[in-house]
């Protein structure tokens, strides 16, 4: 009976969605786990770089090739995948942490 009801669920996520959407939620948990598995994904460190490597085009070493600073742009853009996520993260935080008060207080004044 649980999985007839969540095979059902599936479905009908599946026909809300359609496959562009679905493209779109896979993409999405790709990010996020790359983003949360960053320290173990990137090849090299996405801080240190090889003075002698500056703007070497993409190679076996560099896979997006290197900055001014001889750093991996792979590695940086890994990482820099983590901000991306933190910045929006912390704006639901901060509405979820003043929008809940308020409107609880707002439902009590209204009784």
């Amino acid at each position: 009976m649980t999985f007839e009801i969540f095979n059902h669920w599936m479905v009908d996520f599946r026909q809300r969605l359609g496959w562009l959407g679905i493209l779109a939620v896979v993409a999405v948990a790709v990010i996020v786990t790359v983003s949360l598995l960053a320290p173990w994904l990137a090849p090299k460190s996405h801080l240190y770089g090889e003075l002698g490597d500056q703007f070497a085009p993409p190679s076996i070493n560099y896979l997006l090739g290197a900055d001014e600073n001889g750093r991996d742009i792979l590695s940086r853009l890994i990482f820099g995948s983590r901000t991306s996520l933190l910045g929006p993260l912390a704006v639901i935080l901060i509405a979820l942490i003043v929008g809940v008060p308020l409107a609880i207080a707002s439902w009590a004044h209204s009784q």
